[in-house]
Order: structure tokens, then C-alpha cells, then sequence
């Protein structure tokens, strides 16, 4: 403030000094009194326009006015006695303090021009970093260093019980925000407060702005003033930003409430489609069970020992087959459970390949499986168990889908930030119908008119991927048989 005065102050002074020793100079090149005059006059306007007051303006005008009556009427260096000078003077007087009025108003029109348009490019710039935050605690921070920033003030951001001590956010440490004197104050703002959703405490330095929905207070912006003044504009600002905020915290909302019904959405059709291909996958194996177990018991006496041994075996064969449907069936309710989560830790992927062929290996025991990786280990962040069980599913698709003895490869490729899993077959390859399914990322259309499995195994698959927001495309060979690829992150 001081410094400001003594600012306008030097350019007073300056600007008359200039305008006296200009007029000096020029006086002796016998220049007419009334254009000497109007440099006053234009030296008044200077002053005008270049100080932040209309005082400093009016000041100078009536300096001005005696100065040019000492320096350039006669008598000389003296004040005039005539009868014209206090005419010349008064009109002289007003004449400038017109001019200063209206230069001030001009100026001030200015100033609320300008201030109008920093204001929509600061709300501009908040609106447009608060369509971008994800989050509430990005809506929080962006509150804050905003608040911050045009208040020059310390500003706390609660979205909770103020009174508990780990709540709020503080844009600086060590404030008296922080004591718990001022946290009862700022609950008493949150939960009860007045009709009104801003309190201002001129006691304690404490502004306060709350945002309200449907009676429930969803944040309150806290100010520490102190020792500065909170104008009319500053209250303005806070509405303001506090209005953008509760926006966005609405939006926010109701973005979460969509993703909570898209996952129970995506839950309750993954359990639809589980019970149709639950009725159509199980009934095979149990079916064959069922009739080779009645087999035995109803002709025990008249089978052989051979006979006995291939029914036995074809149960066996039917009890596996049935154990792997029924891990699927729980590798699906544990995802479902988990909201389509995962816990996703730092693998090998080597050893997740070599574990998934050595379980195919054991169930399909003349399978003839090839494994291509790079010759240095990579890691990538999975659910070893759920990526495992992926690569089981599509190997024994592939294999079911030719026969036993014909060649699968594996490979695994890393392009960019993705982990890419490519298996290849030379069997019937995929109905065109499943084909299509499958890359638009619907292929539960299919599966209850799959065999062998393929539609539970596809389904499995479609979460697991899902979950771990990869991609599962699949593709026919010209020359014959399917490539499936998977398409997985690498990074957490």
C-alpha cells in the first residue's frame, strides 16, 4: 500500500516537474501562453491516467493551475492580481478535473473489463481440469491449488467430518486451520450450520463456503484470511468455484453409480450366461457318467475285464473333464464376487507358459505343444492363476478342435506396453458366427450351441481378459486352422 502511494506520488511530481521545464524551454521561443497552458493541461491528463486514484488527477489539476499562473502569466514567477486570472483558473480547474473524471471512469471501465475476462479464463481453466479429474481427491486438489493461488490465502478442502483429524486437505502445514478449536468450528459449518452455505468467523480469520445436494453437505471450503481482507470479489470467486466444484462432484457421482450398475449389470448377464452354458456343458460328461456307471452295475457279471477297464476309464475321463468345467465355474464367481477386479502381482511369463502347457501336456498326454518366447526373461504385472488358466482354455480349444497329435504353438511377443500371447492351430478353425462374436467381444452369443466345452472355456476367458482390461481377438488361417491372440498390459 505505502509503496502504491509513493508511486503515484513520483509520477505526480515527475510529470508536473517535466511539464515546468518543458514549458520553460519553450517559453523563450515566444510560444503563445495558451498552448504552454494546454501542456498543463495534458501533463494533468498524464497524471490521470498513470496513477491508480482520481485524487492524484485532481491534485494535480489544481497544481497544475498555479503553476502555470507562477510560470507563465505575467507577472512572471509571481501570482497574478488581475481580474481574468481566478476565471482563467477556475476554468482551467474544471476543465481538468472533467478530463480526470473521465479518464478515471474510463480506466475503471478498463480495469472490470479486464478483471471480467481473467476471471472466465481462470473459471475456464478450473472447469476444463474439472471435466479431466478422475476422482474426488483430484476435485480436492484442484479446489485447493486454485483457491490457493487467486486468494493468496491458506485454504483447507473437507469432504468429510472436519473434527476427525486425518480428514481435509491443507494447501499449507502449521496453519491455525489445523487445531482442533478449528476443526469444531468448521464440523459445526459442515453438519448444522445456518441457512446459509457461507460463515464468516472475523474473530478467527475464517471464511467458510460448503456445497450442498439434496440437504447433504458434499465438501467446505475453509479460507485463513488472518490479517488480510476478504473483498466482495474474493466471496464471488469462492461461490463461484465452489459452484464448478459441486458440479463436477455431482458428475462424478453419477459416473460412479453407472460403473456400479454396469459391473452388477455385467455381473448378473455373466451369470445368466453361465447357467445356460452350465445346462448345456455339465449335461455331457454327467450324461456319460450316468450311463457307463449304469453299464457296469447293470451287466457287471457279463462285461470283461477289458470292457470294465474302458468304462472305467471313460468315467475318469468324464470326472476331469467335469472338475475343469467346475474350476472355470469358480474362477468366474471369483471375479464376478470381486466387482471384476483383480490382484495382479510381478510374473514371469516364462514360467506362467510353462506351467499352462505342463497341464495341458498331463490331460492331453500325445499333444504336440511348442513353446516360443524371447530368450530373456520378461515380467509383466497378472493374476498367474487367471492368465494360467486363459492359456489352458484356448490350448485345449485348439486341440479339441483337431486332433490330439496335431501341432499348437504358443508364443509370446511383446509390442509397445502390451504382452501378446498367440496361439496357433491347424484344426477346423472357428465358425464364422463364434469368429465374429468373439472380436466384437460378445461371444456368449454362441455358447449354448458349443461342444466340448468351447463355450464355458470362451467365457472364461472373455472375464479374465476383461478384467485384466486386455483384448481377445481371434482370427482364421488361409490355409487352415485358427489364431488366438491375447492382448494383455504389462505395466500395474
Amino acid at each position: 500500500m505505502r509503496k502504491n502511494i509513493a508511486k503515484n506520488i513520483a509520477i505526480t511530481v515527475g510529470i508536473l516537474g517535466a511539464t515546468v521545464i518543458i514549458t520553460e524551454l519553450l517559453y523563450d521561443f515566444t510560444i503563445m501562453d495558451d498552448n504552454l497552458t494546454l501542456l498543463y493541461i495534458l501533463g494533468v491528463l498524464l497524471i490521470a491516467m498513470l496513477t491508480s486514484s482520481y485524487v492524484y488527477g485532481i491534485m494535480a489539476a489544481i497544481l497544475g493551475s498555479f503553476l502555470c499562473d507562477l510560470f507563465i502569466t505575467e507577472p512572471r514567477f509571481g501570482f497574478s492580481s488581475s481580474v481574468g486570472f481566478p476565471i482563467t483558473l477556475i476554468v482551467m480547474l474544471i476543465v481538468s478535473i472533467i478530463m480526470v473524471t473521465v479518464t478515471s471512469r474510463m480506466k475503471e471501465q478498463a480495469d472490470i473489463a479486464h478483471a471480467k475476462e481473467m476471471r472466465s479464463n481462470l473459471m475456464y481453466n478450473i472447469n476444463k481440469h474439472l471435466l479431466g479429474a478422475q476422482d474426488t481427491d483430484s476435485i480436492t486438489n484442484i479446489a485447493i491449488k486454485y483457491a490457493s493461488m487467486q486468494l493468496k490465502c491458506p485454504v483447507v478442502f473437507y469432504t468429510e467430518d472436519p473434527s476427525i483429524l486425518t480428514s481435509g486437505k491443507f494447501s499449507e502445514k502449521s496453519t491455525p486451520m489445523e487445531t482442533s478449536e478449528e476443526r469444531k468450528r468448521a464440523a459445526v459449518v459442515f453438519f448444522e450450520g445456518s441457512d446459509k452455505d457461507s460463515i464468516c468467523d472475523r474473530d478467527g480469520g475464517m471464511y467458510y463456503q460448503r456445497i450442498r445436494s439434496k440437504d447433504v453437505t458434499m465438501g467446505l471450503l475453509g479460507v485463513y484470511y488472518h490479517n488480510n481482507h476478504l473483498t466482495d470479489n474474493d466471496k464471488s470467486f469462492i461461490r463461484d468455484i465452489m459452484g464448478q466444484i459441486a458440479l463436477a462432484m455431482e458428475l462424478r457421482l453419477i459416473s460412479d453409480l453407472k460403473h456400479k450398475m454396469e459391473i452388477e449389470t455385467e455381473k448378473e448377464k455373466t451369470k445368466s450366461i453361465l447357467l445356460r452354458a452350465v445346462s448345456h456343458d455339465l449335461r455331457t460328461p454327467l450324461t456319460g457318467i450316468l450311463g457307463q456307471s449304469a453299464l457296469i452295475s447293470d451287466r457287471a457279471e457279463s462285461l470283461t475285464r477289458e470292457d470294465i477297464k474302458q468304462y472305467a476309464g471313460d468315467i475318469m475321463d468324464n470326472s476331469e473333464w467335469l472338475i475343469r468345467m467346475v474350476e472355470n465355474l469358480l474362477t468366474v464367481t471369483r471375479i464376478s464376487d470381486s466387482n471384476m477386479e483383480v490382484k495382479k502381482t510381478e510374473e514371469i511369463i516364462e514360467e506362467i507358459m510353462a506351467q499352462a502347457t505342463s497341464i495341458v501336456r498331463k490331460r492331453f498326454k500325445t499333444c504336440n505343444i511348442s513353446v516360443e518366447a524371447p530368450e530373456d526373461p520378461v515380467t509383466m504385472w497378472m493374476d498367474a492363476i487367471l492368465i494360467t488358466q486363459v492359456l489352458i482354455n484356448i490350448m485345449e480349444n485348439a486341440i479339441k478342435y483337431s486332433s490330439e497329435r496335431s501341432p499348437v504353438h504358443l508364443k509370446m511377443e511383446q509390442k509397445n506396453n502390451n504382452i501378446h500371447f498367440i496361439v496357433t492351430d491347424v484344426g477346423e478353425g472357428v465358425p464364422q458366427r463364434l469368429l465374429t462374436d468373439i472380436n466384437r467381444g460378445m461371444p456368449e452369443k454362441s455358447y449354448v450351441d458349443s461342444k466340448k466345452g468351447l463355450g464355458l472355456g470362451l467365457l472364461i476367458c472373455k472375464t479374465i481378459i476383461d478384467a485384466h482390461n486386455g483384448k481377445l481377438i481371434a482370427e482364421n488361417r488361409p490355409e487352415k486352422g485358427s489364431v488366438f491372440t491375447i492382448i494383455l498390459p504389462k505395466e500395474k
